[in-house]
């Protein structure tokens, strides 16, 4: 129905099969075949006729209507993912991509789910985990291009999965992408700038009179005695 297209197809079967099924039943003989080509998301009815070498019978009642299911919509096209300092010294992950055209009988594009977490959280992805990003990203027309943009928090190698969400409630295959943030990329921390303190290689006692701020731990005849 609407704007799907009419589908004509012939079936044969063999008539030393017909025959044969004659002779056992004592009713109608069950025919069945399988029709492709179906648009998604449609209606469909059919009907039947039979025909030999003598013509075709008149075509049957129209059967009941078929609701094809809709198809997914297309994966986002030409996903690309880079890594940039800021001017906040923060090191920023940045993906875009082109919002695909809507297919036939998928529906209309309505958002897009994105998901990035660390390689290792690839087979298992709780929920609670913080390293994991996810996020429901608006749509825009079809061929603009959307970007995202996020902060990491630490280095390391990242996976990037973007999948379009339709109308219907379907949802394409993701895009995916692979990340490596290295740590070189990253700015130095305050401890990392630091200079940790040198220790003697061999302690040794500081024997003499000391100041009134430093602490005293022990008295020998007079003399202070001071640990270094």
């Amino acid at each position: 129905t609407g704007a799907a297209p009419e589908l004509h197809r012939e079936v044969s079967y063999s008539l030393a099969a017909v025959a044969e099924a004659l002779e056992v039943a004592e009713g109608p003989i069950a025919c069945k075949t399988r029709v492709e080509g179906l648009m998604p998301n449609a209606r469909y009815a059919f009907m039947l006729a039979a025909c030999n070498g003598a013509g075709t019978s008149r075509w049957s009642p129209l059967s009941a209507f078929l609701q094809t299911p809709a198809a997914p919509p297309q994966s986002p096209v030409n996903t690309v993912a880079t890594v940039a300092q800021d001017a906040d010294q923060q090191v920023v992950v940045t993906i875009s991509w082109e919002c695909p055209p809507e297919l036939p009988g998928s529906g209309s594009v309505c958002a897009f789910d994105l998901q990035m977490l660390p390689v290792e959280m690839q087979q298992v992805r709780p929920s609670s985990d913080r390293r994991l990003v996810r996020e429901r990203v608006a749509t825009a027309k079809p061929g603009d291009r959307i970007c995202w943009a996020k902060a990491l928090t630490a280095p390391g190698c990242y996976v990037i999965e973007v999948a379009t969400e339709s109308s219907n409630g379907q949802k394409s295959a993701p895009a995916v992408l692979t990340l490596e943030a290295r740590p070189e990329a990253f700015p130095p921390s305050l401890a990392d700038l630091m200079v940790p303190p040198k220790w003697s290689e061999e302690p040794y006692l500081a024997l003499g009179p000391a100041a009134e701020g430093i602490p005293r731990f022990g008295n020998l005849e007079g003399t202070w005695l001071q640990t270094l």
